[in-house]
Order: structure tokens, then sequence, then C-alpha cells
């Protein structure tokens, strides 16, 4: 009787001794904070609980009904869903890992092999992954084989683009209609030799034609057949055949003209490669471990 009433007396002792600093240690008799636990060969061992998602409010409760407070501290074994296994902590809407890492994240490396939860993004089928990685797959909405990012870039999708699918090319044709419109100026030589075609409007057009003898010059006039007409001072008969050969000097005066000029390029219409310089790396998504 005497020994179960010295340790009532000492248990009430220790509850007024904590309601009257408002302070526990373990392993200690000099607490330092509201809660200060020493040891130097054991940890704390927090609340271990299988959280099913991010959002997930019905495997921990506030013993006192309501809503489950911000600030609550569980150990995640990754075992129902969400992952990956940790320290998780609720911030009023969301369970936040604690490492900064939720399925669904991507990063470079220059890691070959999957590790840690994390996975190539190579393209492969997903009955091949763990079935932990493949529910988490799942529920990022994958179906049957993840993304192949070799020589790929990430962008942000458009409303008409589906998620986590390969897009765009890495190289490009040029088109009339991607060249924008330009005048093309050249300048030709003022006297550039050429020439311009003349055709008479009748056949029976009159010319001159000199005919030198014995110093003395006669004119005759020409046309289309036999030409005997007597001219100025000769009193002789001069003729010219229907097909006698002789030339005819045709002059223009210089005046404003134009030239029409068209250069055509016939190209093969060959792709150019729109690639920067880049450092190859591996990318992979997290699935959990």
């Amino acid at each position: 009787m005497q020994q179960s009433t010295r340790a009532t007396i000492y248990v009430l002792s220790l509850l007024l001794s904590i309601s009257a600093t408002s302070q526990v240690g373990i392993g200690t008799t000099t607490p330092e904070a509201a809660l200060d636990v020493k040891s130097s060969d054991k940890g704390i061992l927090f609340p271990r609980v299988e959280l099913s998602s991010y959002t997930d409010v019905s495997t921990i409760v506030d013993p006192r009904g309501g809503s489950l407070p911000p600030g609550t501290f569980v150990f995640n074994i990754g075992a129902s869903g969400l992952a990956p296994t940790g320290y998780y902590l609720w911030d009023g809407n969301n369970w936040i890992n604690i490492k900064g890492i939720r399925q669904g994240d991507l990063k470079y490396s220059v890691q070959t092999q999957d590790h840690n939860g994390w996975y190539l993004v190579n393209g492969r089928a997903l009955n091949t992954l763990p079935a932990t990685a493949q529910i988490a797959a799942s529920q990022l909405g994958l179906t049957s084989t993840l993304p192949n990012a070799a020589d790929s870039y990430l962008k942000g999708k458009t409303s008409t683009e589906t998620l986590a699918s390969i897009v765009g090319s890495n190289s490009r044709t040029l088109t009339t209609a991607n060249i924008p419109s330009f005048s093309a100026n050249g300048t030709t030589e003022y006297d550039g030799g050429h020439t311009h075609p003349n055709t008479t409007t009748a056949n029976n057009e009159r010319h001159g034609h000199t005919w030198q003898e014995k110093g003395t010059t006669d004119w005759f006039y020409g046309k289309d057949g036999s030409l005997s007409v007597p001219v100025f001072t000769s009193s002789s008969t001069r003729s010219s055949g229907a097909s006698g050969s002789h030339s005819h000097n045709f002059n223009t005066n210089p005046s404003s003209h134009n030239h029409t000029a068209t250069a055509t390029y016939s190209g093969a219409a060959s792709s150019f490669n729109t690639k920067p310089n880049s450092l190859a790396v591996n990318i992979f998504i997290f699935l959990g471990e």
C-alpha cells in the first residue's frame, strides 16, 4: 500500500512538472523544446501508413473529427498506390513528399539504366515494368508503352496535342509560301547589242540603189521585179533581176524601251536540319520504387 502511494505521488509529480514547463524530455531531464528526444543508439519511428494518393484523406484522420490538420507527418510505405516511399507532410490539400519528387516527374541524366523509381523513357512496353510502376503509369494516363524520348526535346503541349506524345519534326522543307516577296532588279548596258525584227507593210515599197559607172553616178528606183527606168543624167537602161543579191540597211532612232528577263532555278527541295548543338543525355520518368 505504501509502495503504491509512492508511485502515485511520483506520477502526479511528473505530470505537474510537464504541465508547469510545457516541455517533454525523452532521454533527458532538461528538455530544450516542447519535445526533446535524445539518444545515442536509437531513432524515432514515425507512424507508417499506406497512402493511396496525394489527396488521400481517409487513411489518416483527425481523432477529434473534421479535417486533418496541416503539418501532419507520416512515413508512407508505398504499398497502396502512392509512390515513392518516404516521409510525407500534409499541407491541407495534398500529401507532399519531402524529397520533392512526384509520380510523372521527368529529369535529364547521364545515367543509362533505371534507378530508384526512375525509368528510362525509351518506348518500351508498360508490361515489362514492375507492377507498382505499371500502376503509376496507368494513373498518369500512359497506355501500352512509355514515350520514346530519343532525339526529342521537352515542350509545353498545345490544346490539340496529346500529353506524352511525340510531336513536331527536326527538319524542314521550304516552299514558295515560306519565302517573302522580293524584287530582283538588273541593268543592261545602254548600247548592249541586240536586234529588233522589222517587217514592211507591202512588197512594192520604193527605195534607191546607187549605180556607179565611169565616174558617173546614176540613180534608179527599184521595186519587186525588173527595173528599167532611167533617171537623172544617164540615158542608158539599167535593170535588176527579181532575185538579184543586194542588202538593205534598217536604222531606228534610239528611244526608251523595256526588256523582260526571266530567271529560273530548278532546286531539289531537300529538307534541312533545324536541330541546334546539344548535350546528349537520357530522359527518365519517375514511376515510384
